[in-house]
This record gives C-alpha cells, structure tokens and sequence, in this order.
C-alpha cells in the first residue's frame, strides 16, 4: 500500500475518523458520499478503510460489504443486495460477539424486522433475535419493483437495528452500477433509524443517478 497515492490515505483517514466518531462519540448514523470516477481509485480507498475497520485493535463493529457489480436486472439486484447484509453476519467479530456467526443466527439475522430486540454487547452470549419476517430461506416473495423495495428495505433495517448495539459499516464499491431506486431505498433505510449508528460510504461516479438523487434528498 505504500505505494498508493496520498490522496487514497487522505480520504481513507477521513473514513475512518467518521467510523472513529460513531464507536466513540455516538454521533447517530451518517451517510458518506465518494463520488468519485471509477478510475480515481475508489476501490483502493475502501480497501484500505476496511483494513481500518476490521483490525485486531479496532472497536468492535459489523462490516457489510456491497458490491454494485451485478446483473443489472432490478429482481437479481435486490436478492444480491439482501444477501449482502444478511450474510454479513458469519464474517465479523462483531458477529461472533452477538452470535450471530452459527447457521442459526445468519438466518435470524436475515429473516427479523418486526420484532427484533438486541440486549447489547454486555450480555453479547444471550442476544435474542425474535419475530422474523423477512424471507432470507428461499420463501416466495413479491418480484414487482415495490416488492423488490422492500425486501431491500427490510434488510437493511433489520442490520440498522442490530446497529443500535454495535457500530455497523456498510461499505457500497461501484454503487452508481446498481439501480438508483434500490440503492436508495438500501442507503436510506439503513441510515434512517433514529437511534441507530451505521456509517454507509456509497462509492459513486459524480454525475451518476445515485449520487444526484441522495444529494437531492
């Protein structure tokens, strides 16, 4: 990495100051826009702030990882995009912490949004995840562009919630390759809840639909 251009570490630090904010100081969940061309070296940024994130020393916090290169199909994308934050589960310490990282919890993770209640880090060994409604287990569901929505939006508020427990970062490489209503509705849904603390940095082209819309909102 030493190689790499000052301007990746640069704004790799300023991610990671913003992470540092939300574990340390509470600041409520917040959205980072790198709206950047492909060539700059977005990929190289996030690569170097999850490093960050998931050193041995860092605060213990849920990493998901969303790739924008997909099918560009609408219905394909929401399936890639719920997987994403369901499977996040089994891939963290923060996961084994809320033992979320066993077959059982993945699935709980990946099916709960109505009820879904976290007792906190302190007592990390009895997490109870209740009340599931989301269908991460292959039940049908509505492939109609408002269904594809909220099967995105479900997903993601399940991980806000799980956030209000443990710092969640959601990483989104090439987002402007997703749908723009789907990467909306992900985007604000996970960052939505009031009491919840997700850092979602969205990489993006400037002029891309994405960006344009969010900056909008």
């Amino acid at each position: 990495m030493s190689g790499e251009p000052g301007r990746h570490a640069a704004v790799a630090g300023e991610l990671t100051e913003w992470w540092e904010d939300l574990c340390q100081q509470g600041i409520g969940s917040r959205v980072v826009l790198l709206a950047v061309p492909p060539a700059w070296g977005r990929t190289t940024v996030l690569r170097r702030f999850r490093a960050a994130v998931q050193d041995a020393d860092a605060p213990v916090t849920l990493l998901v990882d969303v790739d924008g290169k997909v099918a560009p199909d609408r219905a394909v994308q929401a399936v890639a995009l719920r997987d994403a934050l369901t499977s996040a589960a089994g891939r963290s310490r923060a996961a084994e912490l809320l033992g979320l990282d066993a077959t059982a919890g993945r699935v709980q993770l990946g099916v709960v949004v109505g009820g879904l209640f976290v007792s906190g880090l302190a007592a990390a060994a009895s997490v109870l995840i209740t009340s599931l409604a989301l269908t991460a287990a292959g039940k049908a569901w509505d492939a109609s562009p408002a269904g594809e929505d909220g099967v995105v939006a479900r997903a993601a508020r399940a991980v806000a919630a799980v956030s209000v427990s443990v710092p969640v970062v959601v990483l989104i490489d090439d987002a402007d390759r997703l749908d723009p209503g789907l990467a909306r509705t992900l985007v604000t849904n996970l960052a939505g809840r009031c009491d919840g603390q997700v850092l979602v940095v969205a990489a993006a082209d400037p002029g891309s639909d994405l960006i344009t819309g969010l900056t909008a909102r």
